[in-house]
């Protein structure tokens, strides 16, 4: 048993995916504070995710320029706006916080 679990034992979490637009995250605090039109969430760690898909599903600025504003400078940006990943990686300035495709 490592950490109770067998070994070739499996381990399940859940996720819960927002699929509405994110207005703000409060990265100031951890966990995180992901707020929506709808509600606030609470998140241990968070991936900041856009793609070809959502491009596809006409999310307005996807595909073309960085989605980034909801992130309020709380995150480092390149020039253009873009998400700054550690190289070689997905994770950003902020632990626990994740970047991945064209943010």
């Amino acid at each position: 048993m490592a950490n109770g679990i067998a070994p070739g034992g499996q381990l399940t979490t859940t996720t819960e995916i927002l699929t509405e637009i994110v207005n703000k995250v409060d990265f100031s605090t951890t966990p995180f504070k992901i707020f929506t039109d709808s509600k606030a969430v609470i998140a241990d760690s968070i991936i900041v995710a856009m793609s070809v898909i959502a491009k596809r599903l006409d999310f307005l600025g996807s595909g073309h320029e960085p989605t980034t504003k909801f992130l309020d400078g709380q995150l480092e940006l390149d020039s253009s706006g873009y998400v700054v990943t550690k190289l070689g990686t997905t994770q950003t300035n902020k632990l626990g916080v994740f970047s991945v495709r064209d943010v």
